[in-house]
């Protein structure tokens, strides 16, 4: 298999988030790790049959002062190929809940209303990254763009809000994000926005509403993925403990215009711990034959 900077990156987290605090904060510093890795089996493309998923965060704390260091990653590396974007920011805390971020930092538009295919189906959610995400993010994984550029976040218990910039200088193109999730009740509502202007000026978006009613989590969500030319799409997602320590999960994308054949996707989730579990699922993409997976998940 070939592994890419995405595999190492990757291990390098896993590594530090193995170190232990106590000696790293007798040198005061912090270091902690926040996301989620898989290495998985499937069919979905001929060839690349094992593969590793990441969307994960290293982060680096300085206890003195509110200074930081983060390194991410969110991305799939296979024999085939290694779509990926790689995050490297210095942040500092201007205030309790909020950050400013500089360097290559995550768009905003990445952290609302996540697609659920990118936590069930992560092979599958790659390919959907043109749909779901930044036109940074995807431009970066298949396009050679070289973002950069700097982040304002807050985040407390009854508001998460974010915003961002980013110039592709190899593109002559500039990305500008914003995204807002609000609790309303027992459902969270969240919502971004993008633009994108260098040669054309274009604009995406999306909606999600999700929660959880009578023992079943799920929601709904539109996505209007202007800035990269995608067809606008629905989808639709639910998951419920079917016994103890098994989740069963399923997610489904409409197109709203375009032609193009619905996906789907349903995995069944065994949890050996509250961080560690294996996943077996089903999917279908674009009107391809049926694909299957198993994947062992970890999460940070």
């Amino acid at each position: 298999m070939r592994f890419s900077f995405l595999s190492a990156t990757l291990l390098v987290e896993i590594g530090f988030g193995l170190i232990g605090s106590a000696e790293a904060q007798g040198r005061g510093l912090s270091f902690g790790t926040d996301g989620t890795l898989v290495m998985g089996y499937t069919d979905q493309v001929a060839g690349a049959d094992i593969f590793l998923f990441g969307d994960a965060t290293l982060r680096l704390s300085l206890n003195t002062i509110p200074l930081g260091f983060e390194l991410g990653v969110f991305g799939l590396a296979n024999a085939v190929d290694t779509p990926h974007e790689t995050y490297g920011t210095f942040t500092w805390d201007i205030a309790q809940g909020c950050r400013l971020s500089l360097g290559v930092p995550r768009p905003a538009y990445d952290s609302f209303a996540v697609s659920a295919f990118d936590t069930l189906l992560p092979s599958l959610a790659v390919s959907q990254v043109g749909t779901t995400r930044s036109l940074a993010t995807y431009g970066a994984m298949f396009e050679g763009f070289l973002p950069y550029g700097l982040r304002y976040e807050t985040k407390t218990d009854n508001l998460h809000f974010a915003v961002s910039i980013d110039t592709v200088p190899n593109r002559d193109t500039t990305i500008a994000g914003v995204g807002l999730a609000l609790p309303i009740g027992e459902m969270t509502l969240e919502s971004a926005f993008e633009m994108s202007w260098g040669a054309t000026t274009d604009v995406a978006g999306k909606v999600q509403l999700k929660g959880e009613r009578g023992g079943i989590e799920g929601g709904f969500g539109i996505y209007w993925p202007g800035t990269v030319g995608e067809p606008e799409v629905f989808e639709a997602f639910a998951s419920f403990d079917l016994a103890e320590k098994v989740r069963v999960s399923g997610a489904l994308q409409i197109p709203l215009r375009g032609g193009r054949d619905p996906i789907a996707g349903v995995l069944a989730h065994y949890s050996f711990s509250p961080v560690a579990g294996i996943s077996v699922g089903a999917m279908t993409n674009t009107g391809a034959d049926a694909a299957y997976a198993m994947m062992l998940d970890w999460t940070f």
